[in-house]
């Protein structure tokens, strides 16, 4: 079974900032009471990138110069970790980059596990009982897909308009 994963995890008006700035119209997803996920397809990704005339050299698959540079351009407040996990039947990678404050602090880096755990660490998630680690504290063994967390951001999304 795989896992493939793109997104950016920060704080919830920090993701807010993020939607408006980059014109991604994905529904973020609550991971819990501080942090928020907003999932990323390819489409998204080209969206900002388009116009791009080179390919930053770095760890992701997908990740370009322009889509680092509207994020170190223009968020300049908050902290954003951006993220990739593929993994097929237990090999594969994962990598992530936080940013805070408009300045690459941690990444890119690549590795067949921690990358996530350690950004998410410096977001201040702290290891819950009974859990594996920070990836499994806030939640993010639920869904194995980008495409998964998108229906289930818009299903919790559509709860909270119903709720209203």
């Amino acid at each position: 079974m795989g896992h493939m994963v793109r997104g950016v995890i920060a704080i919830n008006n920090d993701i807010m900032l993020l939607k408006s700035k980059s014109g991604i119209r994905n529904s973020k997803y609550q991971l819990n009471e501080r942090l928020s996920l907003l999932p990323l397809t390819d489409s998204d990704v080209l969206s900002i990138s388009q116009n791009s005339e080179t390919e930053i050299d770095n760890e992701f698959s997908s990740m370009s110069e322009r889509f680092l540079r509207l994020i170190l351009g223009q968020l300049i407040e908050g902290s954003y970790l951006f993220f990739e996990t593929e993994y097929f039947g237990g090999d594969g990678a994962q990598s992530a980059v936080l940013i805070s404050n408009g300045k690459i602090t941690f990444g890119p880096t690549t590795a067949e596990i921690g990358p996530i755990n350690y950004a998410l660490s410096k977001l201040g998630v702290i290891i819950g009982e009974n859990k594996q680690d920070e990836f499994d504290t806030i939640g993010l063994d639920k869904f194995r897909s980008t495409e998964t967390w998108l229906d289930a951001a818009e299903k919790q999304n559509s709860n909270h308009e119903n709720k209203s």
